[in-house]
C-alpha cells in the first residue's frame, strides 16, 4: 500500500496489523475507530483529517503530516512520532504514552488536554 492515494477516504472500524502504508495520501480523510498495531507509517500524509477513537500502538509514525487535523479521544503507546507536524491542528483527549516526540512540530496546534505520559519531547517545537 505504500504511495496509495486515499483522499477524502472514511475508514470506521478498520484494523491494520503489521501493514507498510508509507507514503499513503489521507488526507481529509475520516477515521473512526480504527486501529494501527505495529505499522509503519511514515510520511503518510494527514493533513485537514478528521481522526476520533483510533488507537496506534507500537507504530513508527515518523514525519508524518497531521498539519490542520482534528485528532479526538486517541491513544498513540509507543509510537515513533520523530519529526512528524501536528501544526494548527486541534488534539482533543489524546494521549501520547512512551512516544518519541523528538522534534515532533506542535506549533499553532490547540493541545491544551494533550497528555505524554513517558513520552520524549525534546527538542519538540511547541510554540
Amino acid at each position: 500500500m505504500v504511495g496509495t492515494r486515499l483522499v477524502g477516504a472514511a475508514l470506521e472500524r478498520v484494523v491494520f496489523e503489521r501493514c507498510h502504508l508509507s507514503l499513503v495520501f489521507l488526507h481529509d480523510a475520516v477515521l473512526s475507530h480504527c486501529r494501527f498495531v505495529g505499522c509503519r507509517l511514515s510520511a503518510v500524509i494527514l493533513a485537514g483529517s478528521e481522526l476520533s477513537d483510533c488507537q496506534f500502538d507500537d507504530c513508527d509514525i515518523q514525519r508524518c503530516n497531521f498539519l490542520a487535523a482534528t485528532i479526538s479521544r486517541t491513544l498513540f503507546e509507543s509510537c515513533d512520532l520523530t519529526s512528524s507536524r501536528f501544526i494548527g491542528g486541534t488534539l482533543r483527549q489524546v494521549i501520547m504514552d512512551d512516544c518519541n516526540l523528538h522534534h515532533a512540530h506542535l506549533e499553532l496546534a490547540d493541545v491544551g488536554d494533550l497528555a505524554t505520559p513517558g513520552s520524549n519531547l525534546a527538542e519538540a517545537h511547541r510554540r
